[in-house]
């Protein structure tokens, strides 16, 4: 068959053929990859950083408290690092008059300052702007010593957009 310009049509499966590269030969070439080399076994240290207080919590909140639970677990060093909000007259003009949760940080916790309620898409979300928070993220993360860094939230403005 002849295409509109010129020259021979083919199907795909004519065109891999003449390669040498049936879908059997694919099947049978895959590679196998050893995830585990080169892991030594020691504890990795984690940041998991968030924009969202913690005090205010939400579902990336609850995320990243049950996610540290389960690397601590397994072994490893999460640390969280997020805005803390006090219980406090300053927190509750911030906020629309809404309380903080009186909540314990975690062992490994280092607090990115206070965050201010922004109404969004129905809800407010709780997130940290000023520039203390990017001066206490800059320090830990350079401070820290961390094999890892997650950002939860990437697109969540100043904290997570500082590490990117």
């Amino acid at each position: 068959m002849a295409r509109a310009h010129g020259g021979d049509y083919r199907s795909s499966a004519e065109t891999r053929r003449d390669r040498g590269l049936d879908r059997g030969r694919i099947a049978r070439a895959r590679l196998t990859v050893d995830l585990t080399e080169g892991y030594s076994g020691r504890a990795v240290r984690i940041a998991l950083v968030s924009p969202y207080s913690w005090t205010y919590p939400g579902g990336v909140t609850r995320h990243i408290e049950s996610l540290a639970g389960e690397l601590h677990a397994q072994g490893h060093d999460p640390c969280i690092l997020a805005p803390f909000d006090p219980d406090d007259a300053l927190s509750r003009r911030m906020h629309r008059g809404a309380r903080p949760q009186e909540r314990e940080r975690p062992e490994r916790f280092v607090s990115l300052g206070r965050t201010v309620g922004l109404p969004a898409n129905g809800a407010v979300s709780n997130i940290a702007l000023s520039p203390h928070a990017l001066i206490a993220l800059r320090r830990e993360l350079g401070d820290g010593g961390y094999d890892v860094v997650h950002l939860h939230e990437p697109v969540v403005p100043i904290v997570c957009w500082m590490r990117c």
